[in-house]
């Protein structure tokens, strides 16, 4: 039974410790792309009022990093992704300051 209670205790402690932030949430990434799946390249649009630039990460289905890439707000309508990769499932990582979001993509 003790060793039921000092579990839990743990499990507690770390888990309100993740709860309290020191630093207000920015809004988060809403990426889209233009096609999935695409034949050669895809766009990427934004859908939020943060102007900072962003980071691309492309990796494939086990997770390898294939490319990085920093692409301006105001460049990202006419950047295209995706034109070296082979067909297969990618995924693309879009980090904005703190804030990510993860797209799966299907190239043929």
């Amino acid at each position: 039974m003790k060793k039921l209670y000092v579990l839990f205790v743990v499990i507690s402690i770390c888990f309100t410790g993740f709860s309290q932030c020191d630093n207000p949430p920015s809004p988060p990434v809403i990426a889209c792309y233009d096609r999935n799946p695409f034949e050669s390249t895809f766009k990427l649009s934004i859908e939020n009022e943060v102007s900072t630039k962003l980071e691309v990460q492309i990796l494939n289905s086990t997770g390898l990093l294939i490319s990085t890439r920093y692409v301006p707000i105001d460049d990202l309508g006419e950047t295209q992704f995706g034109e070296d990769l082979t067909p297969g499932v990618y995924f693309v990582l879009v980090k904005q300051g703190n804030n990510r979001q993860t797209l799966r993509m299907i190239k043929y």
